[in-house]
């Protein structure tokens, strides 16, 4: 008797368990299929974390600027065009940033052929836009900041893009000179001048702006930057109204070319070719299919009503690779 009334109370806690346990297997199901669905993302996301970490190290320790060098892209024209055609494939370009101890190394560069004395620049100070002179060694200018980016894709892995030193110089007068150079070659990627209020003499610049003008400026960017082709675009364009033979004289080819209207234009293609608009210029240049845009940029903060219309006081200038000062915060 007492047998089977053991029996009968196992069998009771066997059907208190039961419904325990068929819950118990409904949640590590119900976990089973969370982790199945979730486990790529988290470990996408740990992959990123980790990737991240690795970017983002300058911000907080010395960026190891002699590693990512072996990788760098030695020709400008092709990292120009890499660049280029990566914004065309619509591929994702991030930047980080560390900050550089100044010291006597950057006032040597500032006033070096790779600073304020090369061809970039010295090319508008000819025009009356810089006086270069202002931010000499002479003149005591004062450097406020001396950082590094670096600017990389997706493609991380392959190599970074841009190397980049930006440099701010202020001098006894106000004036604000912002540079962006490559670290490793110098090569000028945007130059900005703001004007202080302690001018020490009125400065007159000439502002007549003509398409011989934008021509020649669409030559120079196109050689110092390397592009693929159209070296010369007048001679190019001069080209084209002969391949479609158009007929000019001589006196109506120079006068088409010297138009001094406030907004015109010329393209050879859709990715070759300028733009003006009173204060606003932009020069297309060609990498392979794709292009990148030199932006030109006029500011006037000090007016004067007794000049003319093709005169004005210096303005705040501010030209270089539009895609690649956008991404820096000091050109913003």
């Amino acid at each position: 008797m007492k047998e089977k009334q053991k029996e009968q109370k196992r069998r009771r806690k066997r059907k208190g368990k039961a419904p325990l346990m068929f819950a118990a297997e409904l949640l590590m199901l119900a976990i089973l299929l969370a982790v199945a669905s979730f486990a790529p993302q988290v470990i996408f996301q740990v992959q990123d974390s980790l990737l991240c970490d690795k970017i983002t190290l300058g911000k907080r320790e010395n960026m190891d600027v002699e590693s990512l060098s072996i990788t760098y892209e030695k020709s400008l024209g092709q990292r120009m065009r890499n660049f280029a055609e990566g914004l065309s494939a619509g591929r994702n370009y991030y930047i980080t940033s560390q900050d550089l101890v100044i010291n006597n190394e950057v006032q040597e560069y500032v006033n070096s052929e790779y600073g304020i004395y090369q061809e970039f620049i010295i090319i508008f100070s000819e025009i009356g836009w810089f006086i270069i002179e202002r931010f000499d060694t002479d003149m005591e200018p004062h450097i406020n900041q001396w950082k590094q980016y670096v600017i990389y894709s997706d493609l991380y892995a392959k190599g970074v893009n841009f190397i980049l030193w930006y440099i701010e110089v202020e001098n006894v007068y106000g004036d604000v000179l912002k540079l962006l150079t490559d670290a490793e070659t110098g090569t000028l990627y945007a130059v900005e001048l703001e004007r202080g209020l302690n001018q020490p003499e009125t400065i007159i610049v000439n502002n007549s702006w003509n398409m011989e003008v934008s021509m020649s400026l669409w030559n120079f960017f196109s050689n110092y930057y390397e592009t693929s082709s159209y070296n010369n675009i007048y001679e190019e364009f001069y080209k084209q109204m002969q391949d479609e033979s158009k007929v000019y004289t001589y006196y109506e080819y120079e006068m088409y070319i010297a138009g001094e209207e406030d907004t015109y234009e010329l393209f050879l293609k859709d990715n070759v070719g300028f733009r003006n608009e009173k204060n606003l210029s932009s020069f297309y240049l060609p990498y392979g299919e794709s292009c990148l845009e030199i932006c030109l940029k006029l500011e006037y903060p000090f007016t004067d009503n007794n000049l003319n219309s093709n005169y004005s006081l210096s303005p705040n200038v501010t030209v270089g690779v539009r895609q690649i000062y956008e991404m820096i915060p000091e050109f913003a």
